[in-house]
């Protein structure tokens, strides 16, 4: 072959100018095809987590930001680091919801401009009526825009709840299950704490709360929903709505108006739900019941947000069909599945009209609660005098239990004497369980990190301690004050109670385990206790 020339008339080399061989093309087709799939396998990774540029909307048509929620000019920068750490995407309804490590998203369905003017004269109907969003369909047929509200049902649906709905431009949030707590300042982007991103506290949303006047309006109108009131002569209020726990505080007394909302679990955690996320042991779950069995007191105690009700309701659930149990709480959160459970609740005056006559206190529920004749008593959020009624309880021979903010047991001791109960007293009180926030990694979890016995002869010891390294309750003494043998039944001071497995090793009429094993099984209740789909435990 002669050699080639360039344009400047030099030689070219003649390995550079040789046709390729079938083997070389060959190989070089199979070095594309490897690239595109390795650049198909990366978009599809990016699908699956959720890191696509443009979220689907989770209904009928493309979905709007919430109000006030949309990424302006200044918030390009935000928007691109919301793309990159993206980590969930899941619709709640005809909703999308976008969670980050720094931006929580809603996007809700658009409605086309017939569909918005008929929503709009719908809900001026049902409101005119004081008609409830399920007579939507019949309004909408009278009024003549059925068939308008049948191109997107479910989507006007949506918008006719939201409108009548007390929680208002909260109610994406409401709906949300993931979402643990909803946290709202006048004029401010509302806070949320996620479910699934336990590595965070708060978050902040795309949806914006009312500027001051406007958010003082909007909680009188939630307080009232919620049976109580909110005004500048009573600027706090607290209160419990569609049973998410909601404490309200006027701008009168705080730098600016504001709202928090403690979202409960749609189906209470069960101890087994508790043992299995690994807050407490299974030997450990079984010690606390059979001290309550034994008819002793426990008290829970711990920072906010540790999960002291939460093991106060799972416990609760465990005691025996046939016990009568009486809690008593400022703002109602235990939901025991108890068939005998029965819940009072503090009353105070809302208005200056009102006579102190019409207040109902923790010491009178107390002398109520004895009156009732329950098997066990309970009371949460233990603070004041109402320590000393409990005691009294106990001292009946009753079980007990209360949750206490309180991060130690000597903390605890020296609280409880202030609050004047005696230090003989304390022999009363049998175990103390402490939880608190521990830190694995990326992750936050919530965690028993110690149980101590109080002692009959007084003095406490420590029985099981957290291991932060296995992450893991560990035992380190043996309880006196009651056992759990192979031998037979459990022994204690108190008036006895349940039982778990004879010598022989059949199931008693509590049916609980007896052995140091990780199981907790449900005690004769004629009600489950299971959870189906169990999220980990809530802060309370």
């Amino acid at each position: 072959m002669e050699p080639m020339a360039g344009d400047n008339g030099e030689e070219i080399p003649e390995e550079l100018v040789k046709e390729p061989s079938g083997e070389e093309e060959t190989e070089h087709r199979g070095i594309e095809e490897d690239l595109l799939l390795d650049l198909l396998e990366d978009e599809e990774a990016q699908r699956i987590h959720g890191a696509s540029e443009e979220p689907e909307a989770g209904g009928e048509g493309a979905g709007a930001a919430e109000s006030g929620g949309q990424f302006g000019e200044g918030d390009k920068d935000q928007a691109g680091s919301i793309s990159e750490h993206r980590v969930l995407e899941y619709g709640v309804g005809v909703l999308t919801i976008v969670v980050g490590e720094d931006r929580y998203e809603v996007v809700e369905p658009r409605l086309d401009p017939d569909a918005e003017k008929a929503l709009r004269i719908v809900i001026e109907y049902l409101e005119k009526h004081g008609l409830p969003p399920e007579k939507a369909g019949e309004a909408a047929e009278k009024l003549g825009v059925s068939e308008i509200m049948q191109r997107q049902p479910e989507a006007f649906r949506y918008y006719v709840e939201k409108s009548l709905s007390p929680w208002g431009f909260l109610y994406p949030l409401v709906l949300d299950p993931d979402v643990e707590e909803i946290s709202a300042v006048a004029g401010r982007p509302v806070d949320i704490i996620h479910r699934k991103m336990p590595g965070r506290e708060y978050i902040p949303t795309s949806i914006v709360a009312p500027p001051e006047y406007e958010f003082r309006e909007y909680l009188q109108r939630l307080a009232s929903a919620a049976g109580t009131a909110i005004s500048p002569a009573f600027p706090i209020a607290e209160a419990e709505l569609n049973g998410h726990r909601v404490t309200m505080v006027l701008g009168t007394i705080a730098s600016a108006t504001s709202l928090s909302v403690r979202k409960h679990p749609e189906k209470p955690l069960s101890l087994e739900d508790l043992v299995a996320d690994k807050m407490l042991s299974g030997e450990a779950a079984e010690y606390l019941l059979r001290v309550l069995l034994s008819r002793g007191m426990v008290f829970i105690i711990g920072p906010q947000g540790t999960g002291k009700t939460t093991l106060l309701n799972a416990l609760m659930e465990k005691l025996p069909g046939d016990w009568k149990l009486v809690a008593i709480e400022d703002v109602p959160e235990l939901r025991p599945r108890h068939p005998r459970f029965i819940s009072l609740r503090v009353r105070r005056a809302r208005s200056l009209a009102a006579s102190r006559q019409t207040e109902v206190t923790y010491q009178d529920l107390i002398r109520v609660a004895l009156r009732l004749r329950g098997q066990f008593t309970a009371i949460t959020e233990a603070r004041g005098p109402e320590i000393l009624d409990l005691f009294e309880v106990a001292a009946l021979g009753e079980a007990s239990a209360a949750t206490f903010h309180a991060r130690d047991w000597e903390e605890l001791k020296l609280r409880l004497l202030k609050l004047g109960v005696r230090e003989d007293m304390l022999v009363l009180l049998w175990s103390v369980v402490v939880l608190d926030k521990v830190r694995l990694g990326e992750r936050t979890v919530r965690r028993v990190v110690a149980i101590y016995e109080v002692l009959p002869s007084g003095g406490e010891r420590l029985l099981y301690r957290y291991d932060p390294e296995r992450d893991e309750l560990v035992k380190v003494a043996e309880p006196r004050r009651v056992s759990f043998s192979q031998a037979g039944r459990h022994s204690g001071e108190g008036n006895g109670g349940g039982s778990g497995k004879d010598a022989e090793g059949k199931e008693d009429n509590n049916g609980l385990p007896v052995s140091g094993g990780d199981s907790v099984n449900a005690p004769n209740n004629p009600r489950d206790g299971s959870v189906e789909n169990a999220a980990g435990p809530s802060g309370a």
